[in-house]
């Protein structure tokens, strides 16, 4: 599996060569797009900054994604995740479209948060319950280094790739697959 990829414009040349690319990186609306076995994926989201608060610490109170809490990947407009071929996250199948995407940290395990995709497609409204296609887990580590800004990575493989969340000291990753007729 090719290493992770952090999208920024500084580093548009050599995505390009690794399969995935990065528009209009130095603003507050980032997309990025990956080629896995056939199928094109996308995420445009928001990139929203720390600025002092936490990711996934505690309560709502100076934290950006608060525990237990569905939050919208992204601020103020949740992140869309399109793809022309239907993916599988972990036994949940995505179909070929477009999908708004959530994320709840967990409140036992904080090595954990759910994934969440929703069938909506307004990316100005909350969390919809009866839109939800489905969940998974998403394993989350931490690093040394911290990011200010939310990073979205995507990375390819033979015939899946990786779908990350970067945002202060956590990463959060879940491994997909292209689902094969």
């Amino acid at each position: 599996m090719n290493d992770v990829l952090i999208l920024s414009t500084a580093m548009a040349a050599s995505l390009a060569i690794q399969g995935a690319t990065s528009v209009n990186g130095n603003g507050d609306r980032d997309r990025v797009e990956v080629r896995v076995d056939q199928a094109t994926i996308s995420v445009e989201y928001d990139r929203p900054r720390l600025e002092g608060k936490t990711v996934a610490e505690g309560g709502p109170k100076d934290n950006v994604l608060p525990v237990a809490a569905i939050c919208r990947l992204g601020y103020p407009r949740s992140a869309l995740l399109s793809t022309d071929k239907p993916l599988i996250f972990s036994g949940i199948v995505v179909p070929a479209g477009t999908y708004t995407v959530f994320v709840r940290p967990s409140a036992s395990d904080q090595r954990k948060w759910q994934l969440i995709f929703n069938k909506s497609r307004d990316v100005t409204v909350p969390f919809q319950f009866e839109q939800e296609l489905g969940s998974t887990v998403m394993s989350v580590s931490e690093t040394s280094d911290s990011k200010e800004q939310l990073t979205l990575l995507l990375s390819s493989a033979d015939k899946g790739g990786t779908f990350s969340v970067r945002w202060g000291r956590k990463i959060a990753t879940v491994t997909f697959s292209v689902s094969t007729p």
